[in-house]
């Protein structure tokens, strides 16, 4: 090798291998105070990548997780609330069962009855306001049509009534029971007016052929052997009042009526009748409501009618009477409509026909609102029926589920006879109740339906996955509701209600700890991906710093070395000044 001045060839491929490892150094550095290997892309361009989007989902897997727990505990407050209510229904069942036993004086049935009042008012407010981050966790049962939640007042009318005053009218009391009734105005005020109408109102012998009748206040007619006013024509007010345990229908039959204003309370029906009368003919019923239950065999069953014909309304009425019987045709509101019209109305009640002989001839037919719109033997007179802006939550079954539907059961046919044109519109039915029946029925082919609106059950999806896909997604129902909660605990009818409704809460809480099951599974499946994933990711990127160490102290001689090298090889172009 020649010697030169310019150029020192030494003193380059010094500089080149101090360059070296000081970079090599340098790198070490990074590494061991980052803890990564991968630091930038120029690093490792495929890894780096990698690194990031396994960071990405390490993260999504976090979000998921708190979902997860999150849900676990909304779940969790739920289940805990249906504990609590389960107990208190237990007890409620308790108390039924202990006032029916015939030992106990009037006193201490209203000490029962006090502390069933307050376990209802308990139950009632655990239900209301069980909730999770602003989240009403059992939904909302309230009928509603059109999203617009039909609710009763404080009376239980979905219309409110200011109360008539009374004091000026002529008594019930004071009416002559031989002479007929077309005209006036009357009040009754006790059980015992109430049974004088019936009285006055007997088969073949009526003399309730007009007038108006108007209630002062509630009455109770526990322990009395009732018997149903059997023909009325006129106006019955109920003025905003009830009538309560009755043990048969209150009319047997009305014709060109008008009912209006009055309350049902705790029906108990066990043969042939409904709650307001099982035949209503060319009359009007408004702002009723009756609530109860009915057992037995009859032609029809209804709610709140067995059968309207020759047109007539019921409008802004509601019914919770648990139907379990047999008949030909059972609805939730009316059992058989001739003509008519059904507005502003719901049900709630269970509606079950339990007819099974084939042989009569008579289907067993089950509707939410209205059995069958057709005629089955009563009456000759053919209207069309409307069912419009109601709501059902009955949920219906008969022995044979053929002529079974949400809203109406049947429109004739078959052995039911003629086909009705029946209109049905703006009907919300709930479909948590019944999914699988359809929202009306029939068998003739003149249904005109529009607007039909299944109620969906409200729904909580949890985000407990990474995607948008369906295995990322658990959904779980929050509807629930307890028809027919009353603290009547001396109708021993209750106990039924009262099974079904620990019945009920049995199969949410068995929804709620299945959901539970699966949550807890979730967390445990993230746990093990996030686990997984932060291995790949700290295979791929992280140091190993006893490599780097020792990376670094090799680097470190390396620079040491080339430092001395560099100062001699500056040194080498001075060798020339000899030769000088």
């Amino acid at each position: 090798m020649s010697l030169t001045i310019n150029t020192n060839l030494s003193s380059l491929i010094v500089q080149k291998s101090l360059l070296n490892s000081t970079n090599g150094l340098n790198q070490a550095i990074e590494r061991m105070t980052t803890g990564f290997k991968i630091n930038h892309a120029k690093d490792n361009a495929a890894g780096y990548s990698i690194s990031l989007n396994m960071g990405s989902k390490l993260s999504s897997y976090d979000v998921a997780l708190d979902n997860a727990t999150m849900g676990l505990d909304m779940v969790s407050t739920a289940s805990e609330s249906l504990d609590l209510i389960n107990d208190r229904l237990a007890r409620l069942r308790a108390l039924t069962e202990q006032a029916a036993n015939g030992t106990y004086g009037a006193d201490s049935i209203a000490a029962m009855k006090k502390e069933a009042d307050a376990i209802v008012s308990e139950i009632e407010r655990t239900m209301a306001n069980t909730e999770y981050n602003g989240i009403k966790l059992f939904g909302d049962k309230t009928p509603e049509i059109n999203g617009v939640k039909i609710e009763t007042n404080s009376d239980g009318f979905i219309k409110d009534v200011v109360h008539r005053d009374t004091s000026t009218m002529t008594s019930v009391a004071d009416l002559d029971p031989t002479q007929d009734v077309t005209s006036g105005t009357y009040s009754i005020s006790t059980k015992e007016e109430l049974i004088k109408l019936a009285e006055m109102g007997k088969s073949g012998s009526s003399k309730l052929k007009g007038g108006e009748f108007v209630l002062a206040n509630d009455i109770d007619m526990s322990g009395v052997n009732w018997e149903y006013i059997f023909e009325f024509s006129g106006t019955f007010d109920g003025n905003g009042y009830k009538i309560s345990n009755l043990s048969d229908c209150l009319f047997s039959v009305i014709t060109n009526a008008q009912i209006k204003n009055l309350g049902l309370e705790n029906v108990s029906i066990a043969e042939l009748n409904s709650p307001l009368t099982p035949g209503a003919i060319s009359s009007n019923i408004v702002n009723c409501y009756a609530t109860g239950s009915i057992t037995g065999s009859s032609y029809f069953f209804g709610g709140l009618v067995g059968y309207m014909t020759g047109g007539g309304s019921i409008d802004s009425c509601w019914s919770d009477v648990d139907i379990n019987a047999e008949a030909g045709a059972i609805g939730g509101i009316v059992g058989l409509m001739e003509g008519g019209t059904i507005s502003n109305t719901f049900s709630v009640g269970s509606v079950v026909n339990n007819l099974v002989d084939v042989n009569t001839g008579i289907a067993a037919v089950a509707g939410g609102i209205v059995g069958a719109a057709s005629d089955a033997g009563v009456g000759n007179v053919y209207s069309p029926v409307t069912i419009e802006n109601c709501y059902t939550s009955s949920k219906v079954s008969s022995a044979d589920n053929v002529y079974v539907g949400t809203i109406l059961g049947s429109n004739g046919g078959g052995a039911l006879g003629a086909e009705y044109d029946v209109t049905i519109s703006n009907v919300t039915y709930d479909a948590t109740i019944n999914p699988d029946i359809k929202a009306y029925s029939g068998t003739g082919n003149k249904i005109i339906a529009t607007n039909i609106i299944a109620k969906m059950p409200e729904e909580i999806g949890l985000q407990v996955g990474i995607d948008s896909s369906d295995s990322s997604r658990l959904s779980f129902t929050i509807g629930f509701g307890l028809s027919g909660l009353s603290s009547n605990i001396e109708n021993i009818g209750m106990l039924d209600k009262i099974d079904k409704m620990l019945s009920t809460v049995s199969a949410k809480q068995t929804e709620f700890g299945a959901v539970q099951n699966r949550l807890e599974s979730v967390i445990e499946s993230i746990g093990i991906n996030i686990e997984n994933l932060t291995s790949s990711q700290s295979t791929i990127r992280d140091a190993d710093i006893a490599e780097e160490s020792s990376e670094y102290i090799r680097n470190q001689i390396l620079q040491q070395a080339a430092a001395t090298l560099l100062a001699n090889a500056n040194q080498t172009p001075s060798i020339a000044l000899q030769l000088l």
